[in-house]
């Protein structure tokens, strides 16, 4: 007796579609205009409010102190650059890496670095032979992580800052190998929420580059160390 062939089932069929184009969507896109809406109208608020920190400032007596005043408008600005990090942190992140020599890795990072911890100086300790390989770093998502370093480190008040680059390892497990140090400046209190999320923003796209970022503080120094992998 011949084997009776199974049916296939309508309800498995007429969900295919289904679920093919919800595989098709792009849930970061969605997320991306969400936040940008988000922000869009975020951004109406604070225009309010600074509209009427104006005012308050326009209409208040000359004699009258000028210190709730002061408080309000950075109080204000302060929130702004605290949900405006909150919300950096919820957004898709990509990165569009351009290969690079490690010679001219080195050369983008110093000019990053001079600029932004301007108007400190930096003593640089190079290592003699670069290796022939290459490193790929998405330039705009890098400038941003170099900035966020700097400002962990408080470098750019800083008497005394240092920065090493070196090569370590090898083959496949070669990599290129930056840190900062900050000696000197006045320890600053423990990181704000704000600082804390931009610091979860820069492990994000580092480790999208595949690579690592720390921070440390023995003593009196403060550190930063990146490492990025090598291709040959």
């Amino acid at each position: 007796m011949a084997a009776k062939t199974p049916m296939a089932s309508p309800q498995a069929s007429a969900a295919e579609p289904i679920g093919a184009a919800v595989r098709a969507a792009d849930p970061s896109r969605r997320q991306e205009r969400l936040l940008a809406e988000i922000w869009h109208e975020v951004g109406n608020y604070f225009q309010r409010l600074y509209g009427c920190a104006e005012l308050l400032r326009e209409q208040r007596p000359a004699a009258a102190d000028a210190e709730p005043q002061a408080l309000l408008e950075r109080t204000i600005c302060d929130l702004e650059t605290f949900l405006k990090t909150a919300l950096e942190f919820f957004r898709p992140i990509s990165v569009a890496p351009l290969v690079m020599s490690v010679d001219e890795m080195t050369q983008a990072l110093r000019t990053l670095v001079t600029r932004h911890v301007e108007p400190a100086s930096v003593r640089w300790q190079l290592e003699a032979d670069a290796p022939a390989g290459t490193v790929a770093v998405d330039p705009g998502r890098f400038s941003f992580v170099v900035e966020g370093v700097v400002r962990r480190l408080d470098a750019a008040r800083g008497p005394d800052v240092s920065a090493s680059i070196r090569c370590e390892g090898s083959g496949r497990n070669a990599y290129y190998v930056f840190t900062l140090t900050g000696r000197g400046a006045e320890r600053s209190a423990d990181p704000s929420v704000s600082a804390t999320i931009e610091w979860a923003v820069i492990e994000r796209i580092v480790e999208l580059h595949g690579g690592t970022i720390d921070a440390s503080a023995p003593g009196s120094e403060r550190a930063v160390r990146l490492r990025l992998p090598i291709r040959f």
